[in-house]
């Protein structure tokens, strides 16, 4: 709403050049500070990725003008070290669904669903994701 109205300000009133500047540079910080969002500051922890996001959507906003700038808003860059964790789910014979190909598919999510938490649960036994805490949070 309020962004809004200072849009509208602005265009209503042309003749306050000094004023316009104002109200437009207002308006932009008002704008950079929405993209932020309540889910920035809605837990205590963050993980590495969420930590990476933050800190790029900030870059973007605030960092512009050189050529590294440029470079970081265009190239993506890893927040870390990546391993993939790739596991096949136990094959599924379509001779045993014949004729039934809506409880073949139910059967292959099934199987590729407890894949996906077998990889879950062998992360949290190792220690799980790494967390930092967040230094937008908000209590």
């Amino acid at each position: 709403e309020l962004l809004r109205r200072a849009r509208r300000w602005q265009r209503e009133n042309t003749d306050d050049t000094e004023r316009q500047s104002q109200v437009r540079a207002l308006a932009d910080r008002v704008q950079r500070l929405q993209r932020i969002g309540p889910w920035a500051c809605a837990n205590p922890r963050i993980t590495q990725e969420q930590f990476a996001e933050h800190l790029k959507r900030i870059r973007n906003d605030y960092c512009r003008g050189g050529l590294r700038d440029t470079i970081n808003r265009f190239i993506p860059q890893p927040a870390g070290p990546r391993c993939a964790h790739i596991r096949v789910p136990e094959a599924l014979g379509l001779h045993e669904h014949a004729g039934s190909i809506d409880d073949a598919v139910a059967e292959l999510h099934r199987r590729m669903q407890d894949t996906v938490t077998n990889i879950v649960a062998e992360l949290a036994a190792n220690g799980g994701f790494i967390f930092y805490p967040n230094p937008f949070y908000r209590p």
